[in-house]
């Protein structure tokens, strides 16, 4: 008897633990197709690929005029043409099609639903305004940080590197 009630205490105790270790529901594609959408993600990803687009084309100008100095304007726009061309190849919505498992591996359906929650708020949406150009301003305050304090070690490495060379210049190497 004595067995039997302490094997019903334990599974008192026991089964609102394993209750609470239940695995969390995964994102849907939905959930990280408005999460995408909320966070900007899909907007930059047009902007991205216009530019990789154009650094194509501009590439290819490069390269043709490189070999051919005296390109008319016609022939470099069949290169345009052609770069157009590969470029309607690529989708947006393709690639955020194939990013939707990394997002959904990284975050659970709650994740997402909180992510999206606080950036579709004001506070969220000044966020995402204000990043780039705090990400721009923040390298230009570490650029002028680093060569701040790097910048006694420019001779410091200087003197270093000459007296490795004369040392082999010495040593016959």
């Amino acid at each position: 008897m004595k067995r039997i009630l302490l094997l019903v205490v334990v599974l008192a105790f026991a089964v609102p633990s394993w209750s609470q270790q239940s695995t969390p529901a995964p994102a849907s594609r939905e959930d990280v197709l408005k999460l995408l959408e909320v966070t900007r993600v899909r907007s930059q990803l047009d902007l991205f690929m216009g530019g990789m687009i154009d650094q194509i084309k501009a590439s290819m100008r490069q390269s043709f005029t490189a070999k051919v100095p005296d390109a008319t304007e016609k022939q470099l726009k069949v290169l345009d043409t052609i770069a157009d061309e590969m470029g309607s190849q690529l989708s947006t919505d393709e690639l955020l099609s194939d990013m939707i498992p990394v997002y959904q591996r990284a975050y659970t359906k709650e994740d997402i639903r909180a992510i999206v929650d606080f950036y579709s708020t004001p506070a969220g949406q000044k966020l995402l305004d204000k990043t780039p150009q705090l990400m721009q301003e923040g390298m230009q305050v570490g650029s002028a940080y680093a060569q701040r304090k790097l910048a006694p070690w420019e001779k410091k490495i200087e003197a270093r590197v000459r007296e490795m060379m004369a040392q082999a210049t010495e040593q016959g190497q």
